[in-house]
């Protein structure tokens, strides 16, 4: 089984003015669409079994809309094979009642990203969302790092990364890229966390890419990437496209190319990824 953890979409309304805004201010171009049909596509061409998208509320008005969605995609699910995670900002005061309609709806998980959000990921309005999500069963998936649009940013940066599992010790807490984006030995503060796993999103470099050429970010080669997959384990990475800003294809070839063993790749290519969703 095939499982990306790690995939983006947009309402059919929003996706073309989403992604041209985000291509032009990231310096990428999109592999799909970014609608829930491009996704499929591209899932099917890859050999995709199931792919998590991970919506991210920039204003604290945006969250009802993105959590209704949602809630939707999920019980389309077993057609498309698409689930949805719900996202919580920092300024929702209600975020318990949020986080119950999620769990209500079975949702899965949340999304976090404290650069978009604008936010110290150790912030007090962070540590109870993600306390009570913890409480809820919910997981967390965490951009982890820098980012492009905002390069010098430090909201996610690992320290403060550390000052959350320290505070919480979240049970199922995922951190995208590695750990880090742009950080990549920086996190390895992260790695001795249990409770902890890691996604393969957008870390490995390609030659001419633009996002490494125009943050100056060296991407992690393969030879980088395995050893820090043995400094972590097999059973704590998650593979992860960023799809539509990288090729679902191209992404599981990497990780088939990686001088990993057969076991390790299948951890990491959905076996992982099936235990955390309840799918075995």
């Amino acid at each position: 089984m095939i499982i990306d953890f790690h995939a983006h979409t947009f309402p059919d309304a929003l996706a073309p003015r989403a992604i041209h805004k985000l291509a032009g201010s990231e310096g990428l171009s999109p592999f799909s669409s970014g609608t829930d049909a491009g996704l499929i596509d591209s899932m099917m061409r890859a050999g995709i079994d199931y792919s998590v998208t991970l919506p991210i509320a920039t204003k604290s008005s945006q969250t009802d809309g993105i959590n209704k969605r949602a809630i939707m995609m999920n019980e389309k699910a077993d057609k498309t094979h698409i689930f949805s995670f719900g996202t919580v900002h920092p300024d929702n005061e209600n975020y318990r009642e949020i986080l119950d309609n999620l769990v209500a709806g079975k949702v899965r998980g949340i999304k976090l990203h404290p650069v978009f959000q604008l936010t110290n990921i150790d912030d007090d309005r962070y540590l109870r969302i993600i306390d009570y999500a913890n409480e809820k069963g919910l997981i967390i998936s965490l951009h982890a790092g820098r980012d492009i649009t905002y390069y010098d940013a430090t909201f996610g940066a690992p320290e403060r990364i550390r000052n959350v599992v320290k505070a919480i010790h979240p049970e199922r807490m995922i951190l995208a890229h590695m750990g880090s984006w742009g950080l990549w030995d920086e996190a390895e503060i992260l790695y001795e966390y249990d409770e902890l796993y890691f996604d393969t999103s957008f870390v490995l470099a390609r030659d001419n890419s633009p996002f490494f050429f125009k943050t100056a970010v060296n991407g992690l080669h393969s030879a980088e990437l395995v050893g820090k997959i043995k400094q972590i384990g097999s059973k704590r990475i998650l593979y992860g496209s960023d799809s539509p800003w990288t090729d679902q294809s191209r992404s599981i070839e990497d990780i088939l190319r990686l001088d990993i063993s057969q076991n390790e790749k299948e951890d990491i290519l959905g076996g992982n990824a099936a235990c955390l969703l309840g799918l075995t």
